[in-house]
């Protein structure tokens, strides 16, 4: 359970060029919660144009400064080598797991799916269907990103997940996948809207990281559900978001890329 809600305050990373940084209030938590947000360089000459955007989950500790990936994809569009895309990176507290928490003012799936996502598609000019919506995350982030993508698929056409925190013991010991808060369950729940391959999934993880060991059982009740997966393991890595980045951060970007649709009047 989240242990110190006041890790919610907005962290303002207006110094970085390219990123503007704006403020959601969120009804759920009855509090403002800020997001930095990426935007193509064509995005304001462009005013008949709607782009695909991609969230990007934070870890345990991070905030919505953590805008890696967004700058990765800023590189890639810069040189050509992908089409023009959003990034909007939430601060969804620091130890909420994306989960709504009953008894703290802790309301992270609520923000994401029902309070940021609709302020985004009024704010600026997305592409305001699955088709065009990718999410993605790192460590707690990553496990987020797949259960929220798993709960919601109508609402993303891919998810990235590098190093999620796979440590339920569902995973481990094969119980019974009952608890609404296991992304295993909702594999189960949407199994036929989420196999052969209607969500591409991209998960990456490091051999030496504490999360290892959940990794291969999760990725094989997926194989058995005709859940597609791609995966790749780094030999001796650990949990390193920076060497993440470093390793694999462009395929991660092209991946999403080649799922959501192409920026595009409308």
């Amino acid at each position: 359970m989240p242990s110190d809600p006041s890790t919610w305050i907005w962290n303002d990373p207006s110094e970085i060029v390219g990123v503007k940084h704006g403020v959601v209030w969120s009804e759920s938590m009855q509090r403002k919660m800020g997001y930095s947000i990426y935007l193509p360089p064509s995005y304001a000459a462009s005013p008949n144009m709607r782009y695909p955007v991609v969230f990007w989950l934070h870890g345990a500790y991070g905030k919505e400064n953590d805008i890696g990936l967004a700058m990765v994809a800023k590189r890639l569009v810069d040189a050509g080598e992908i089409g023009e895309v959003i990034y909007v990176v939430p601060n969804s507290g620091q130890f909420s797991q994306y989960r709504d928490w009953p008894d703290e003012n802790v309301k992270a799936e609520t923000w994401i799916i029902r309070e940021l996502i609709p302020a985004i598609d009024e704010r600026y000019r997305t592409i305001a269907r699955g088709e065009g919506r990718a999410v993605a995350g790192f460590s707690m982030g990553g496990e987020g990103a797949i259960r929220l993508g798993f709960k919601y698929p109508d609402l993303f056409c891919a998810i990235v997940s590098c190093s999620a925190a796979l440590q339920w013991p569902s995973h481990l010991s094969g119980a019974d996948l009952d608890d609404g808060e296991d992304a295993l369950y909702w594999a189960e729940a949407n199994r036929t809207r989420l196999s052969g391959g209607a969500m591409p999934l991209y998960v990456t993880m490091g051999d030496s990281e504490r999360f290892f060991a959940g990794l291969p059982p999760f990725l094989l009740h997926l194989h058995k559900r005709d859940i597609k997966v791609r995966a790749q393991v780094f030999p001796g890595l650990g949990h390193d978001l920076g060497e993440t980045y470093r390793l694999v951060g462009e395929d991660l970007v092209a991946f999403m890329a080649e799922h959501y649709v192409s920026a595009r009047i409308e």
